[in-house]
Formats: C-alpha cells, sequence, structure tokens
C-alpha cells in the first residue's frame, strides 16, 4: 500500500496513534518516557498522531489540552529528540505504520487497543503498558510490555457511569524509556524474535473471524 510520506530522515520512527488526547491516553508521561530515552543526537523519530485542538475547542470532555502538554513538556526536556505531529487525516492508515518501526502506547487503559493489532499486521514491534484490553493478543512472545501499578480512575478518564472506585494502569515511565532506549539498540534482533509470533497470531483476528466468535457468544 506504500508509505506516508513523512519528513524525518531519522533511522527509527515510533508511532503512537493518539488520535483522540483523551486523558487516559496518558500523554504526558509518554512524551516524558521519550525524552528520558533519547536526545536530538539519537537516530529516533517519535510520530504523534493526534488532534491538536485545545481544551476550549475539545470535541469530549474526556479531552486534555495536547498543545499545552506539548508545550510544557519541550521546555522541560529541550534536547528531546526529534518529534513528528500529525494532526490530518489519512487516507489509508496502513501507510503511516509501513513508514515506521515501532508502534508504542503508555495509555492508562484500553478495551482493545487496535493499533497493537495495526502493529502485527504490519510487522512492527509494539510496546504497551502490561495492562488492558491489548493482552488479548499481546504478550512476552510477540511484543514489549511495560511494568506499572494500579491507581485511582479520575472521573475525567471514565465514560459512562464514574465511580469512585474505578481504577487504571500508571505504568512505568522509568522502564518505558530503558525498554525503548534497548529496542532501538537492539531492533532487528527485537523484530528477528516477535515476528513469527505476530504472524502466527493474525490468522485468529480477521473481521470473519473475529465475527464468528462474536455470534457464537450470542448462542
Amino acid at each position: 500500500m506504500g508509505k506516508y510520506p513523512l519528513k524525518t530522515q531519522k533511522k527509527y520512527k515510533i508511532l503512537c496513534n493518539i488520535a483522540q488526547p483523551h486523558l487516559r491516553k496518558n500523554i504526558p508521561n509518554l512524551l516524558k518516557a521519550f525524552g528520558k530515552a533519547f536526545t536530538k543526537t539519537d537516530d529516533v523519530c517519535l510520530v504523534l498522531k493526534v488532534s491538536r485542538k485545545s481544551a476550549n475547542n475539545a470535541t469530549s470532555a474526556f479531552d486534555v489540552n495536547f498543545n499545552q502538554i506539548y508545550n510544557d513538556w519541550d521546555k522541560k526536556f529541550p534536547k528531546h529528540a526529534e518529534v513528528e505531529l500529525i494532526d490530518k487525516f489519512i487516507v489509508d492508515i496502513e501507510t503511516l505504520y509501513n513508514s515506521c518501526d515501532i508502534v508504542w502506547t503508555m495509555a492508562n487503559t484500553e478495551c482493545f487497543w487496535m493499533p497493537g493489532l495495526e502493529g502485527f499486521a504490519a510487522n512492527k514491534v509494539v510496546v504497551s503498558p502490561r495492562y488492558g484490553g491489548q493482552l488479548d493478543f499481546m504478550n512476552d512472545d510477540n511484543s514489549i510490555l511495560i511494568d506499572g501499578k494500579m491507581v485511582r480512575a479520575p472521573l475525567q478518564m471514565q465514560y459512562w457511569e464514574p465511580s469512585p472506585y474505578a481504577a487504571c494502569f500508571d505504568p512505568d515511565v522509568e522502564q518505558a524509556a530503558a525498554k525503548l532506549k534497548d529496542l532501538v539498540a537492539n531492533y532487528d534482533d527485537y523484530l528477528k524474535k516477535f515476528s513469527p509470533k505476530m504472524q502466527e497470531l493474525l490468522p485468529s483476528y480477521t473481521w470473519d473471524k473475529v465475527a464468528d466468535r462474536i455470534i457464537d457468544l450470542c448462542k
């Protein structure tokens, strides 16, 4: 399907397909981990696919002000590695995956995390917290998982009926930085290790196979 024409000339591109900047996407800690892992001397670029509307123009009560978060981070990590921001519609999102090498999230919670499975389909190394719906298909044999701890979920993070007892996952920023750094340093080894397991899993996640499983649940 071709590759999306990224501006960066860096060797390793880390894709974070954030889309809507909801609180649960944990954008501040995602940027913090990247800032700790790499500097401008590293051959790495963080590719952020994200809506850049401010909180004042947010389309949802769950949105955070991405521009403010990014500007604050940029000041705190002035020597950070390259970042390419993409906030426009891409007709074929597959082309963006094809242009990157790593797919990453630091989200506090996901019900499934489609970008992770899309990363598998594009044969990219996928990195995520060790919590959430992505563990339906991600494990230590096919991806890199970040440890962390359970914490209270803020009301702004909860979509339907918020509860003061709701919990979410707080992935370890230091570990995320260390694992990203190690991944880039040993990328070919990780891809060689994970790729067979990723390809082995994909046939179970075709639209027809998933539809059949949903229908079976209704019988």
